[in-house]
């Protein structure tokens, strides 16, 4: 299981972290394909790792994050599961 905790100093998402999500959601894009069921799961994990709050701004609860740490993680995410990606994107 992938956690998030970091120093201020630590970068909000390293590469490591986005390639775990990315094949972690690649593994059943297939089957969502397929079935054309909702990627609850991947939804529940981006929860789980605070990414859902990655640009609110930390006086708010959120990681502080910038648009191009947003981008990189849509991107990764995307690659792994489109349709996460897509719904990440748009909210």
């Amino acid at each position: 299981m992938l956690s998030l905790s970091r120093t201020s100093s630590d970068p909000i998402l390293t590469d490591q972290l986005l390639s775990e999500l990315r094949q972690e959601f690649a593994a059943t894009a297939a089957q969502h394909d397929a079935d054309g069921s909702f990627p609850f799961a991947n939804f529940k994990r981006l929860a789980e790792a605070r990414l859902l709050a990655l640009t609110v701004p930390k006086r708010f609860g959120g990681l502080g994050g910038g648009i191009s740490e947003a981008a990189r993680l849509v991107a990764a995410v995307g690659a792994g599961e489109a349709t996460t990606g897509l719904l990440l994107q748009m909210n």
